[in-house]
């Protein structure tokens, strides 16, 4: 890979102190441990966990003949995702049934889930029904490849459940047909993707596996179609993404290295975005950049999760806010290994009464004396700065009951 970007590069254009001291000692071993993968299957039913995506930078190569854009972007799959649970149907069923949990969803055939699953049939000759729950937790029209992302988790339930007819070779490289940016989801987790998205090349992850994200998005969401409708290619940036990649590596997340260029389109809309991305980078966070992420509308801020006090002002009290960490997962992890994730999440359960903010709450445990609290399923709506420092008061885990350590091969995406 280093090679190759060499090669390509040359024939290119040139808080409070015991706040502090908390989140060192609940730092986990691995980042991603944060988020682990709920997975678990029995009989003809799957239960799997489905991420969503930043673009770590977006850089739009040129507007192609057929109306689609070719694009250069460093991916990475972040911990906050959507539950899925798969069925199958009996053989007499004539259609899938879709249900979700968030209002505006649909279940019909526009939803992606049942695209993949047309697809899949399709490609296979299978005849199976699925009966698929969604419980998302990735808001709608934020550009962090929510719908991806369950299209993705679907191509790959579906084809477990009816025995493997396709490896997963073939499973990325349908994916493609229904949308632009679901192969990254097949990835190991950083990828560099080029074409409209579809053309994915795993690539060591540039940023440490810890570094800290915070997600801040206001209410109204943006739609791709438009968004590239309105991009003015006169106005996009002059960096070459082979350097941008290369640059991450080695320099981190600066400022100048997290280009998006739909942030033009998406700010010419959408004003009061820009407004807020000015305003957290002005903040003195501790974050070292923040960007807009795909389409929009969501706002990135990376290396910091701590959550503004402005945002607790009235007209911000709608906004998602989360915390998130970057992921990755091995390509040799198997259904028991997730299995196994999903036991320690349910027999750590219990602490989680007391936050409302939250579905659940998990905890792993470092040492003999430490609990690190892991997020693993938020309100649609995210929640409010106060919700999130309740969250970082340890002393809302008293009398946890520690699930079993969770090591690096839990960390696939199914």
């Amino acid at each position: 890979m280093q090679q190759r970007l060499a090669a390509q590069r040359s024939a290119a254009p040139a808080s409070s102190s015991a706040r502090a001291a908390a989140a060192r000692r609940c730092r986990p071993a691995a980042a991603a441990a944060r988020r682990p993968t709920v997975c678990s299957a029995g009989g003809s039913e799957l239960k799997l966990f489905s991420p969503s995506k930043i673009n770590v930078f977006l850089r739009i190569v040129r507007r192609r003949e057929d109306g689609y854009h070719d694009l250069a972007s460093l991916f990475h799959v972040i911990d906050l995702g959507d539950d899925m649970a798969f069925e199958e149907l009996a053989g007499t069923a004539s259609a899938d049934a879709l249900s979700c949990n968030m209002d505006g969803v649909p279940t019909d055939e526009s939803n992606l889930v049942i695209k993949a699953l047309n697809l899949f049939r399709r490609k296979t000759g299978r005849k199976q029904r699925f009966k698929v729950d969604l419980q998302k937790r990735v808001p709608h029209g934020a550009g962090l490849g929510g719908g991806s992302g369950n299209a993705a988790t679907t191509l790959w339930a579906a084809n477990e459940l009816c025995g493997r007819p396709a490896s997963n070779e073939e499973l990325l490289e349908w994916s493609g047909e229904i949308g632009s940016d679901i192969s990254v989801f097949f990835s190991r987790g950083a990828a560099y993707c080029t074409g409209r998205g579809e053309i994915v090349e795993d690539v060591a992850p540039p940023l440490p596996l810890d570094t800290p994200l915070l997600l801040v998005k206001p209410p109204v969401g943006l739609s791709t179609p438009e968004i590239f409708k309105a991009l003015d290619l006169g106005r996009r940036s002059t960096a070459d993404p082979l350097d941008l990649l290369a640059r991450l590596s080695t320099e981190g997340a600066a400022q100048e290295l997290t280009v998006n260029d739909l942030e033009q389109p998406a700010f010419d809309r959408l004003p009061a975005l820009l407004a807020l991305k000015e305003r957290l980078a002005a903040e003195g966070r501790g974050y070292s950049s923040v960007f807009m992420t795909g389409s929009g509308s969501t706002i990135v801020c990376i290396g910091s999760d701590d959550v503004p006090a402005f945002l607790q002002e009235p007209q911000y009290t709608d906004l998602f806010v989360t915390p998130a960490r970057l992921i990755t997962r091995q390509l040799t992890a198997t259904r028991s290994i997730c299995h196994r994730a999903q036991t320690a999440v349910l027999c750590a359960r219990r602490p989680a009464q007391p936050l409302r903010a939250f579905h659940r709450l998990s905890v792993r445990c470092d040492s003999d004396d430490e609990i690190v609290p892991i997020v693993s399923g938020r309100q649609k709506r995210g929640f409010t700065p106060k919700e999130y420092e309740q969250l970082r008061n340890p002393d809302l885990l008293g009398g946890a009951t520690i699930g079993e350590e969770l090591g690096e091969p839990s960390l696939a995406f199914h």
